[in-house]
């Protein structure tokens, strides 16, 4: 008799599950379309085997060795996941075409902004006829004059010329060629030269009403030291790398114009951010920071607390008022491409941080620490998948590195930083500058 109640149990029970399951095929449909995404899902952030992760290691300390590189590598979380987890950069198509146009929209902007901060902060921003972006004197730099000879400097070399070329040396024929001294000159050099790509040559002086907040001729500098930056965050196995730079562009600017800390929402870039042309700036299969710099600059920010960051794609629900705005922003070559490391400079004390591209390999995402000289080869300029911003500079690390801020957080590197040199794995290209809008 004990059998009936376990029977009738049994069958209750399976009742219940199917009064509960799809009763059209339809419905079925939908929800195995929905547990494949699932598992697909699952499937790009899984990790890879920690017998694989050693080997690639292992594979990465023989070529350090080999190629006398500068940099340490071990077992991070990055190293952990495939590049395309965690990074997520998309170069846009009409790139060069925009670029021209967003540099001759930003240098009227400029100007606009120039006279706003000029009659709100009279005394404290003004001085030898340029605007500053920072109220602090202690920041300002005014390039100085090129110096003139003096009488005696030009007869020092009146009398080096006659020791080499006689006292007639001021009536050689302007025709001819005078040979020069040969000098031996050992070059140490420990890389191909097809893996340096093209640098375009210096830019012109401009004739910008903003000054420099620094020395762009210094051996180094970063906003790093000067505590003008915010702390470094974690983009996890979403493709967001474009929206981390972004939100980490906009908080640099307001810190080094209001001394003020903001922590702003990279979910709200990865869901809203629209660019000019009504297009998605991106989600958590890539995007494009120029895209977010335009949404930022039509729709601003919203803080963190408000849009927490979810290591996911989300839901839209709209712009809210925002006065967290960008007021100009432009990419520092009119092409968007690899500017002169003396352009970079420029711009990080003109505006501060720059957001820039790079290339990432197994070797960027095992770095510990050094100063990171791969110079991976690039197919062409645009060769890039991974956004990050560059916070300074300092001539004296290998032949002259960048202070990389990444997005993977302070596990990674030194910190969540890389010192990486001028023009390795592709970094600068497309390098941009945003000033936030603190006129409002």
């Amino acid at each position: 008799m004990r059998k009936y109640p376990f029977i009738l149990l049994s069958f209750l029970c399976i009742s219940s599950i199917l009064f509960f399951l799809p009763t059209n095929s339809t419905s079925q449909s939908n929800l195995s379309s929905s547990f494949k995404s699932a598992v697909e899902e699952q499937r790009k952030i899984a990790k890879r085997d920690i017998e694989q992760v050693k080997k690639i290691v292992e594979d990465l300390r023989r070529k350090i060795k080999e190629n006398h590189w500068q940099f340490k590598v071990g077992i991070t979380e990055a190293i952990k996941h495939e590049i395309e987890d965690i990074t997520g950069l998309k170069t846009p198509s009409n790139l060069p075409q925009h670029a021209q146009v967003r540099s001759s929209e930003a240098n009227k902007e400029l100007s606009e902004l120039a006279k706003k901060k000029a009659s709100s902060h009279p005394a404290s921003v003004q001085r030898g006829g340029f605007v500053f972006l920072i109220d602090e004197v202690d920041f300002y730099f005014t390039p100085p004059r090129k110096k003139e000879p003096q009488a005696s400097d030009l007869e020092i070399k009146r009398n080096e010329n006659r020791l080499v070329l006689g006292d007639e040396w001021d009536k050689v024929p302007t025709n001819e060629r005078i040979p020069k001294k040969k000098e031996e000159v050992e070059i140490v050099d420990n890389k191909q030269p097809d893996t340096i790509p093209y640098v375009a040559p210096p830019q012109q002086e401009d004739n910008l009403p903003i000054g420099y907040m620094g020395d762009p001729n210094a051996p180094a500098f970063n906003w790093r030291d000067k505590k003008k930056v915010t702390p470094i965050r974690h983009q996890y196995t979403c493709g967001s790398c474009w929206a981390f730079t972004t939100i980490a562009i906009l908080e640099a600017s307001y810190k080094i114009q209001t001394n003020k800390e903001y922590d702003f929402s990279e979910q709200q870039i990865v869901d809203c951010a629209i660019d000019n042309a009504g297009r998605r700036a991106g989600s958590c299969n890539g995007g494009w920071y120029g895209a977010a710099f335009e949404s930022l600059q039509r729709n601003g920010a919203v803080f963190e607390n408000i849009s927490p960051y979810k290591n996911r794609n989300g839901y839209c629900t709209g712009f809210s008022p925002s006065n967290y705005k960008i007021a100009t922003w432009s990419y520092i070559l009119p092409n968007a491409g690899t500017p002169h490391p003396i352009d970079i400079k420029k711009a990080l004390v003109r505006y501060g941080p720059i957001a820039t591209a790079c290339k990432v390999t197994p070797a960027f995402q095992a770095y510990t620490g050094g100063v990171f000289d791969e110079h991976a080869r690039l197919l062409n300029p645009s060769d890039v998948n991974h956004a990050v911003v560059i916070e300074g500079w300092d001539d004296t690390k290998g032949r002259g590195s960048w202070l990389l801020r990444n997005s993977w957080g302070k596990d990674w590197g030194e910190n969540g930083y890389m010192w990486i040199e001028y023009q390795c794995n592709g970094i600068g290209f497309g390098a941009a500058w945003a000033v936030a809008n603190t006129q409002q």
